[in-house]
């Protein structure tokens, strides 16, 4: 029971913020802004590789046109690492703020009789949403940690 409520106490007014803005800060809203509200989006912030020009000027990213095989799974691996590194850095911080927890309580009794899952996983499914595999890694960190167990 003790434990139950030192969770409780750590939801503030701060917690609520912090769970809002990564609501804002993953779901894309300003991914098209043109003033400095862009700064408030993932995408934005995680940024993208030049194009390389080819023949015929012809663009490509770094790794290139027509790879296969593990080079070019390596090189796509490659390039997702900065983008789920961030993702995580993010969600550590609104964890550190109490904010999963707020997702925990507002989220529940929505996404649970929806689809069976606990409300701590919203964050989770909408950084899945976005192009890069930082909900994985927030999955296997909740699992890790004991907040959800399979089946739900």
């Amino acid at each position: 029971m003790q434990g139950k409520e030192s969770q409780e106490n750590k939801i503030s007014w701060v917690s609520y913020a912090a769970f809002a803005l990564a609501i804002i800060f993953f779901s894309g809203i300003f991914a098209s802004a043109k003033d400095w509200t862009q700064v408030l989006d993932f995408s934005v912030l995680n940024g993208a590789y030049g194009k390389i020009t080819g023949e015929a000027g012809k663009a490509f990213t770094f790794r290139g046109a027509g790879g296969g095989g593990a080079r070019d799974g390596f090189m796509f691996a490659l390039e997702l690492m900065p983008a789920v590194i961030f993702a995580l850095g993010v969600i550590a911080v609104v964890d550190g703020l109490g904010g999963l927890r707020v997702a925990q309580k507002l989220m529940t009794p929505l996404l649970k009789p929806l689809m069976g899952i606990p409300g701590i996983c919203g964050l989770a499914l909408i950084s899945n949403l976005q192009s890069t595999d930082a909900g994985a890694g927030m999955i296997k960190e909740l699992v890790e940690s004991g907040e959800i167990t399979f089946p739900f």
